[in-house]
């Protein structure tokens, strides 16, 4: 099965492979039936039109194959890019049987449409790989980069440091994030997020250190880290980084990557520079394109609550969700959350996947939703890796992981969240004695750990006091209080020995009050048959 799973992956794989020959040998049969028609020659050869059909019809199913796969995040573009695609085969397969049957007029005309739906879809095609406005980006008037960095900081013994915080992770972001951001992982990968880097993408490391040595000064081996020696490559190489179509890094920026590869390639803190190296200005980094606001359609909304998962608008009249998986939480898993949310990803504003079986597969598409501003993981499967990826999130304000695997190296994706004010972390692998430090790295975050016991009563209650309490037989003489109107005998001893019901012996905790003397009853019974009627009994009673 998994032989089968991995010989599938690489069918879709060879999609821009396969995507040249049905492009080149469509528009060579619509050429060639254009000249057929000026000329008057017959149709080309169905064999012909029947291997352009084949292979329209295995493009677009290795396309969707590799649509299934992590790397593009889903965008207007890759969705009209896959269904001309799909259109595309579609036509073609109908200009093969209208050949066969002999309708020429017919299958002309619906060659020309093919080759008019096919265009379209190879350009989105190429904007997804290359970015968006790539065709006519040549012919856009370029703007001059304004500086966004602060100066390098010069400390009290006049070296000049700079750190990976201020000055590098700025330069990955407006020169590498378009590509290899949270948005899109070409290559599987990432540089937005210390986790990303160091984990490098499908060809391995792209910072290679020394051998058995973890992040010492002087550790990264210069010549065979890819980060670093593919911007030396010649700009029309194929491996060359950024791409030639986007913009290339200026000498004084590669100088400066190199400084800080030389200073162990320190992630953390400030590292020295020599006299006179001056830190390079890097540019702001070009804005990506508003996401096209979805509405949340009734079918899929319905799809929630057919799955008894509960779904209601933020507020009435809103387009907004509030999304809680309770209910079905020990049935639901990662593909169940896919089917589920994907279509209302732009909708979700609060989530709830608390005790689900989500893993971090489910992360990519949290990390997609532009609004989710509330996120419930606890008890889930989600681990450091998972909260990497769903680092830098711009909108995210409360987010609970109580109950998972997260640990204190979870710091630097904590620490990326610019929205985020409230964090639950109850009973996670994250030590008590790492807490101080966390909630120092994060001032303005409210962190809930359970490891702070300085709460108060909000409200106390003033003693009881029940009407019904009578004072004690062996109150003492001086204790003078009222009971209603009724004053409280200096002596509560009964004026009687034996019970007047029964006769028997008195036992004082047995005893009331009736018109100002104390009788004593034998049992807690006989007060009760006093009181429904006391005058036969008063006779029994000493004067």
């Amino acid at each position: 099965m998994d032989f089968f799973a991995d010989l599938l992956a690489v069918f879709g794989r060879a999609h821009p492979m396969l995507l040249h020959m049905p492009i080149g040998m469509l528009v060579g049969l619509g050429l060639m039936e254009l000249l057929g028609v000026k000329r008057g020659y017959a149709p080309i050869s169905r064999w012909f039109i029947f291997i352009a059909a084949m292979s329209a019809t295995l493009t677009a199913a290795s396309g969707w194959v590799l649509h299934e796969e992590s790397g593009y995040a889903s965008s207007s573009g890759l969705e009209w890019h896959e269904r001309l695609g799909i259109a595309t085969a579609i036509c073609a397969n109908v200009c093969f049987l209208l050949r066969l049957v002999g309708a020429t007029k017919y299958y002309r005309l619906v060659l020309l449409v093919t080759v008019g739906v096919m265009i379209p879809a190879g350009h989105f095609g190429a904007e997804m790989t290359h970015g968006k406005g790539f065709l006519f980006e040549p012919l856009e008037a370029k703007e001059v980069e304004e500086p966004v960095l602060p100066p390098p900081v010069a400390e009290e013994n006049e070296v000049v440091t700079a750190s990976f915080e201020r000055n590098i992770a700025p330069l990955f972001k407006a020169r590498c994030y378009k590509c290899h951001g949270p948005r899109k992982s070409k290559g599987d990968l990432r540089m937005d997020s210390v986790e990303a880097i160091l984990a490098g993408g499908e060809n391995g490391e792209i910072i290679t250190f020394g051998a058995g040595i973890e992040h010492p000064v002087e550790s990264v081996v210069l010549e065979e880290t890819e980060l670093y020696q593919r911007l030396l490559l010649p700009i029309e190489h194929d491996d060359h980084m950024p791409p030639e179509s986007k913009t290339q890094l200026t000498s004084a920026e590669i100088d400066f990557l190199r400084l800080w590869l030389e200073a162990g390639a320190p992630f953390e803190g400030s590292f020295e520079l020599a006299d006179g190296v001056v830190v390079p200005v890097v540019p702001v980094a070009e804005p990506e394109a508003p996401r096209e606001q979805k509405s949340s359609a009734p079918g899929d909304v319905q799809a929630l609550r057919d799955h008894f998962v509960h779904v209601q608008p933020i507020e009435p009249g809103s387009n907004q969700l509030w999304v809680d998986f309770s209910a079905v939480a020990a049935l639901t898993n990662d593909e169940t959350v896919h089917q589920l949310l994907e279509p209302l990803s732009d909708s979700i504003v609060e989530l709830s996947l608390a005790r689900t079986l989500v893993t971090d597969l489910s992360i990519p598409l949290l990390r997609a939703m532009p609004n989710l501003m509330r996120l419930d993981l606890g008890q889930t499967l989600v681990t450091d890796q998972g909260l990497g990826d769903l680092s830098g999130h711009p909108k995210l304000q409360k987010l609970s992981l109580s109950q998972t695997q997260i640990s204190e190296a979870c710091l630097t994706s904590l620490q990326s969240f610019p929205a985020l004010t409230h964090l639950w972390i109850w009973n996670t692998l994250i030590p008590a004695s790492f807490m101080p430090q966390l909630r120092e790295d994060l001032p303005q975050v409210t962190i809930e750990a359970g490891d702070l016991f300085n709460t108060s009563a909000l409200e106390t209650e003033a003693n009881l006091v029940f009407s019904s309490e009578a004072p004690l037989v062996d109150a003492p003489p001086e204790v003078e209080t009222t009971l209603g109107s009724v004053e409280v005998l200096e002596s509560l001893t009964p004026i009687n020995t034996a019970c007047p019901v029964t006769g028997k012996a008195v036992d004082p905790q047995y005893s009331i009050v009736y018109e100002g003397r104390v009788i004593g009853f034998c049992c807690p019974n006989c007060p009760k048959t006093f009181w429904l009627d006391p005058a036969p009994y008063l006779s029994a009673l000493p004067e």
